[in-house]
């Protein structure tokens, strides 16, 4: 069952998989083991995707203090996230950043 577990969720531990279905839908253990490899799989990615959001949140709000006594730069959550999870990266070709980075550059040499 290990196997069917690394393959649908990228995980082999049965136990850890279980208890992430069970805690975030309140199945049984049978409910969970009749699932289907494209449903358990889809899940999976739902509930991984929902556990680092929700760490992160837990990381940003631990930082809030210090971002409202001014000792961090203060940044919303979404800002945050993006930071965290790679959302923010710029995914265009490096010929064209470099391109718009020297235009930048010309810019300010004019002003």
């Amino acid at each position: 069952m290990e196997g069917f577990f690394l393959f649908a969720c990228g995980s082999d531990s049965e136990d850890e998989i279980i208890d992430r279905f069970a805690a975030r839908y309140g199945w049984t253990v049978p409910e969970i083991l009749d699932l289907d490899l494209v449903r358990m799989s889809g899940l999976y990615t739902t509930i991984r995707r929902e556990t680092r959001k929700r760490e992160a949140r837990e990381q940003w709000l631990s930082m809030l203090p210090m971002m409202a006594s001014k000792v961090l730069k203060f940044m919303s959550f979404e800002e945050y996230y993006d930071q965290v999870s790679g959302r923010n990266i710029d995914l265009r070709p490096d010929e064209e950043i470099l391109a718009e980075v020297e235009a930048i550059r010309k810019e300010m040499k004019e002003r």
